[in-house]
């Protein structure tokens, strides 16, 4: 039996290695399938940082699509009659009522919202991480420098994204103060990122008055993530709900 065996092993083999052969021979695509190969399965582990922000990015676009399917971005108010019974009877937007819905009602709904929050902290700690093998090995300089000109048109796009979705933040703040500040955290932060992206560049001088909190990158980091943590704040209160304030929103708190 254990000849059978190893017998047909073999000749499973041998035929998959002719049906490759036959591809290659007409197609010649094995150089394509060598190096996607070798981008699967770096030389160095240090390269997996960025598969592993490449993988999060493709679970955050299958687990996004399936969430947009049931959220409801409205927010207009209804009565929330789901399936979590201690908020029936609550008034809330139409927002948090379908993001409830998917949480308690939608099928496997919680699992794919808690995969999609996951996959995007891993996304964001892998990207991170990722720049900074870039830097410290030098993986930017030439043959290698048309990817870095790619990733740093992706961070630009990046910071163009956070501009527009800082502008509509703001656009639907609740008081005109809050639109304010979300403006002002806005301008700060993308402002502030494109005069370091110009230094990088060297599309703006490296000398002159240094600012704290805006020329020093360490202090700057810092800033930006404290007013991006403001921003996403004034964001996310109007989908809060506080009793009474539910229904009017100049009742709850601003922070």
């Amino acid at each position: 039996m254990s000849l059978l065996k190893r017998r047909r092993e073999v000749s499973d083999e041998e035929a998959a290695t002719d049906a490759v052969r036959f591809v290659d021979e007409r197609l010649g695509i094995a150089p394509l399938i060598r190096a996607g190969m070798s981008y699967l399965f770096p030389d160095n582990w240090t390269f997996l940082f960025g598969e592993i922000a490449l993988y999060a990015f493709i679970v955050l676009l299958i687990t996004g699509t399936y969430l947009a399917f049931f959220f409801d971005p409205s927010t207009a108010t209804t009565t929330y009659t789901g399936g979590y019974a201690p908020l029936h009877g609550v008034q809330m937007s139409e927002a948090y009522n379908s993001t409830l819905g998917i949480a308690f009602d939608v099928p496997a709904g919680l699992v794919i919202r808690q995969t999609h929050h996951w996959a995007a902290l891993v996304f964001v700690v892998a990207m991170v991480v990722h720049l900074m093998r870039v830097f410290f090995t030098g993986a930017f300089r030439k043959p290698r420098d048309l990817t870095y000109y790619i990733g740093l048109t992706m961070l630009t796009l990046a910071f163009a994204a956070y501009a527009w979705l800082g502008f509509r933040i703001a656009k639907s703040a609740r008081s005109p103060f809050l639109q304010l500040v979300a403006v002002g955290l806005t301008v700060t932060v993308v402002t502030t990122a494109f005069l370091h992206i110009g230094v990088v560049v060297g599309l703006l001088p490296t000398t002159g008055l240094t600012l704290p909190f805006i020329s020093y990158g360490r202090s700057n980091l810092v800033l930006s993530l404290f007013m991006t943590r403001m921003l996403v704040n004034i964001g996310s209160t109007k989908e809060r709900v506080h009793g009474a304030a539910a229904t009017n929103p100049l009742a709850a708190p601003a922070w």
